[in-house]
């Protein structure tokens, strides 16, 4: 009667644990069909493997209507944690040690690459601005006249006449010229010269009576690869703007970009590469403590029932 007792829970629980083990083998055991005299067996394979382009769907399906849609994406990627990381990590590239501003460092380049920049910069500056000068011709030298003429400009003008004059030909002689003469003379002189070219030719005739012509690149080397000292309030303004630029083109493109990679397709995809084990390792490591929990309560209930089935039988 005793060794009953003990037996009958014994193997209640044993039966219990070892089916509940064996249903928990069988979601991913055998990994392929098997057959038998042309038939293929019963739970043959697995039911996980059996049904595996499904679940991949359906998992697809869950990844991308409730876990990463578009709404939780723009929310985490906006959220002040990222973007201040992503401020720091320009930040970083942006200014040095010392607090400086330099796009340098947020594109470091060689001697030969600078310079390839340098000059194909000044020479898309030269050429915008030749184009300008010569499409603005006449509107410059209208400039040039209106100049001229301008009351103030000639009062200044003949002063600076007068004034040469009388350091030339002292007091005396100054009494003898005629500064309204002069000045008219030199600008009937100016306009007519103005006339023979266009603006454009005038500077590039100017020019070439320069030891070396005239280039932006050593202006452009200042402003692209100088450190420069910045405010904290233009610090602060960088930040906003990044910022407003950063937030602008997650929430205009990044929906369109969800769109077009179609998340779930991506996430069914990969389960579908995955291989059997692996994914039979995958989902263990995920459940391994509740499937250990679900095999014991197995036994634990097959013990339980055990022991009432002796308790039926006693009374």
């Amino acid at each position: 009667m005793e060794l009953e007792w003990i037996a009958t829970p014994l193997a209640g629980g044993l039966i219990g644990y070892s089916t509940n083990w064996l249903a928990i083998k069988m979601l991913f055991r055998p990994y392929g069909e098997k057959r038998f005299l042309g038939r293929t067996l019963p739970f043959t394979p697995g039911l996980i493997p059996k049904e595996r382009k499904r679940i991949a769907k359906s998992f697809g399906e869950v990844v991308e209507q409730y876990l990463l849609t578009e709404e939780v994406l723009v929310r985490e990627l906006t959220s002040e944690k990222v973007e201040g990381m992503l401020i720091g990590a320009i930040e970083e590239k942006l200014f040095t040690r010392e607090g400086r501003l330099s796009l340098e460092t947020l594109l470091p380049l060689g001697d030969v690459e600078k310079a390839q920049l340098l000059e194909g910069l000044s020479g898309r500056i030269r050429g915008e601005m030749e184009t300008a000068i010569y499409l603005k011709d006449e509107e410059i030298k209208g400039g040039v006249y209106a100049l001229v003429d301008d009351e103030h400009f000639a009062a200044a003008a003949r002063q600076v006449i007068a004034r040469l004059v009388e350091e030339k030909f002292g007091a005396l002689g100054s009494m003898f010229v005629n500064t309204d003469s002069i000045y008219a003379s030199i600008r009937g002189a100016l306009l007519d010269k103005l006339e023979e070219r266009t603006v454009l030719e005038w500077l590039q005739l100017w020019e070439k009576r320069l030891p070396e012509p005239l280039s932006a690149g050593p202006l452009l080397e200042s402003l692209l690869f100088q450190p420069v000292e910045v405010t904290s309030q233009t610090r602060k303004l960088l930040d906003q703007k990044i910022k407003a630029v950063y937030d602008a083109l997650v929430r205009e493109y990044l929906t369109k970009i969800i769109r077009t990679a179609q998340v779930g397709k991506i996430a069914e995809a990969q389960i579908n590469r995955l291989e059997t084990r692996q994914l039979e390792r995958m989902l263990l490591d995920i459940t391994s403590r509740e499937l250990s929990a679900i095999t014991w309560l197995g036994g634990i209930l097959g013990a339980l029932l055990g022991i009432l089935l002796l308790v039926f039988q006693s009374l």
